[in-house]
Protein backbone atom coordinates (compact mmCIF):
# COMPACT_ATOMS: atom_id res chain seq x y z
CA UNK A 1 0.00 0.00 0.00
CA UNK A 2 0.80 3.59 -0.39
CA UNK A 3 1.21 5.83 2.64
CA UNK A 4 -0.39 9.22 2.60
CA UNK A 5 1.41 12.02 4.31
CA UNK A 6 -0.58 14.91 5.58
CA UNK A 7 0.97 18.30 5.21
CA UNK A 8 1.45 20.09 8.48
CA UNK A 9 0.67 23.78 8.35
CA UNK A 10 3.42 26.10 9.56
CA UNK A 11 3.08 27.26 13.15
CA UNK A 12 1.01 30.37 13.52
CA UNK A 13 2.67 33.59 14.58
CA UNK A 14 1.23 33.24 18.05
CA UNK A 15 2.66 29.72 18.37
CA UNK A 16 6.21 30.82 17.57
CA UNK A 17 8.43 31.85 20.41
CA UNK A 18 11.16 34.43 20.22
CA UNK A 19 14.26 33.26 22.04
CA UNK A 20 16.32 36.39 22.50
CA UNK A 21 18.78 34.76 24.91
CA UNK A 22 21.09 33.32 22.28
CA UNK A 23 20.28 35.66 19.46
CA UNK A 24 22.57 38.26 17.97
CA UNK A 25 19.64 40.24 16.65
CA UNK A 26 19.40 43.90 17.49
CA UNK A 27 17.18 44.54 20.55
CA UNK A 28 14.95 46.74 18.40
CA UNK A 29 14.37 43.84 15.99
CA UNK A 30 13.47 41.54 18.87
CA UNK A 31 11.13 44.17 20.33
CA UNK A 32 9.44 44.64 16.93
CA UNK A 33 9.01 40.89 16.38
CA UNK A 34 7.68 40.40 19.91
CA UNK A 35 5.23 43.30 19.44
CA UNK A 36 3.91 41.77 16.21
CA UNK A 37 3.51 38.35 17.83
CA UNK A 38 1.75 39.70 20.92
CA UNK A 39 -0.31 42.43 19.27
CA UNK A 40 -1.83 40.74 16.24
CA UNK A 41 0.70 41.30 13.48
CA UNK A 42 0.88 44.33 11.23
CA UNK A 43 -2.88 44.86 11.35
CA UNK A 44 -3.31 44.71 15.13
CA UNK A 45 -5.74 41.75 15.05
CA UNK A 46 -7.98 43.55 12.56
CA UNK A 47 -8.66 42.02 9.16
CA UNK A 48 -6.88 43.54 6.17
CA UNK A 49 -10.00 45.31 4.91
CA UNK A 50 -10.86 47.04 8.20
CA UNK A 51 -7.23 47.98 8.89
CA UNK A 52 -6.83 49.32 5.34
CA UNK A 53 -10.01 51.38 5.74
CA UNK A 54 -8.74 52.68 9.09
CA UNK A 55 -5.44 53.73 7.47
CA UNK A 56 -7.10 55.44 4.49
CA UNK A 57 -9.32 57.56 6.73
CA UNK A 58 -6.49 58.24 9.19
CA UNK A 59 -4.23 59.39 6.35
CA UNK A 60 -7.01 61.55 4.89
CA UNK A 61 -7.16 63.42 8.21
CA UNK A 62 -3.37 63.30 8.61
CA UNK A 63 -3.74 61.70 12.04
CA UNK A 64 -6.10 64.37 13.44
CA UNK A 65 -8.38 62.68 15.99
CA UNK A 66 -11.42 63.83 13.99
CA UNK A 67 -10.84 60.81 11.78
CA UNK A 68 -12.13 58.53 14.55
CA UNK A 69 -15.70 59.82 14.24
CA UNK A 70 -15.62 59.46 10.46
CA UNK A 71 -14.18 55.95 10.78
CA UNK A 72 -17.30 54.77 12.60
CA UNK A 73 -19.36 55.22 9.43
CA UNK A 74 -16.89 53.20 7.35
CA UNK A 75 -16.27 50.51 9.96
CA UNK A 76 -19.76 49.44 11.07
CA UNK A 77 -18.47 46.40 12.95
CA UNK A 78 -16.17 48.55 15.12
CA UNK A 79 -17.14 50.67 18.10
CA UNK A 80 -15.67 54.08 18.81
CA UNK A 81 -13.70 52.51 21.68
CA UNK A 82 -12.37 49.78 19.38
CA UNK A 83 -11.23 52.41 16.87
CA UNK A 84 -9.56 54.44 19.63
CA UNK A 85 -7.85 51.30 20.90
CA UNK A 86 -6.67 50.52 17.36
CA UNK A 87 -5.32 54.07 17.02
CA UNK A 88 -3.34 53.62 20.24
CA UNK A 89 -2.04 50.28 18.96
CA UNK A 90 -1.12 51.86 15.62
CA UNK A 91 0.83 54.67 17.29
CA UNK A 92 2.81 52.05 19.24
CA UNK A 93 3.34 50.10 16.02
CA UNK A 94 4.68 53.22 14.25
CA UNK A 95 7.02 54.00 17.14
CA UNK A 96 8.44 50.48 17.35
CA UNK A 97 8.71 50.27 13.55
CA UNK A 98 10.63 53.55 13.49
CA UNK A 99 13.02 52.37 16.23
CA UNK A 100 13.61 49.19 14.22
CA UNK A 101 14.24 51.15 11.02
CA UNK A 102 16.71 53.51 12.73
CA UNK A 103 18.54 50.62 14.43
CA UNK A 104 18.88 48.80 11.09
CA UNK A 105 20.19 51.96 9.42
CA UNK A 106 22.73 52.49 12.21
CA UNK A 107 23.81 48.83 12.01
CA UNK A 108 24.22 49.04 8.21
CA UNK A 109 26.20 52.28 8.50
CA UNK A 110 28.48 50.76 11.17
CA UNK A 111 28.95 47.60 9.09
CA UNK A 112 29.82 49.65 5.99
CA UNK A 113 32.25 51.78 8.01
CA UNK A 114 33.91 48.63 9.37
CA UNK A 115 34.24 47.24 5.82
CA UNK A 116 35.83 50.50 4.64
CA UNK A 117 38.27 50.44 7.57
CA UNK A 118 39.26 46.83 6.81
CA UNK A 119 39.76 47.66 3.13
CA UNK A 120 41.89 50.71 3.99
CA UNK A 121 44.01 48.66 6.40
CA UNK A 122 44.42 45.93 3.79
CA UNK A 123 45.47 48.51 1.21
CA UNK A 124 47.99 50.03 3.64
CA UNK A 125 49.38 46.56 4.40
CA UNK A 126 49.63 45.84 0.67
CA UNK A 127 51.46 49.14 0.10
CA UNK A 128 53.84 48.44 3.00
CA UNK A 129 54.65 44.98 1.63
CA UNK A 130 55.21 46.49 -1.83
CA UNK A 131 57.56 49.11 -0.34
CA UNK A 132 59.51 46.38 1.49
CA UNK A 133 59.71 44.29 -1.71
CA UNK A 134 60.91 47.36 -3.65
CA UNK A 135 63.55 48.08 -0.98
CA UNK A 136 64.76 44.47 -1.12
CA UNK A 137 64.95 44.66 -4.93
CA UNK A 138 67.06 47.83 -4.70
CA UNK A 139 69.55 46.25 -2.30
CA UNK A 140 70.17 43.23 -4.50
Amino acid sequence: GQQRSESVPPPSASARKIDASNSNLLPEIIEYDRFLLEQGGTTGNWDEYDHGTFLRIRNKYKGDDKFIDESIGYLPTKTRDAILEHENWYRQFLSISNKRRLALKKWRDERNHAKETILQEAEQTHNTIKEIDDAIQRTQ
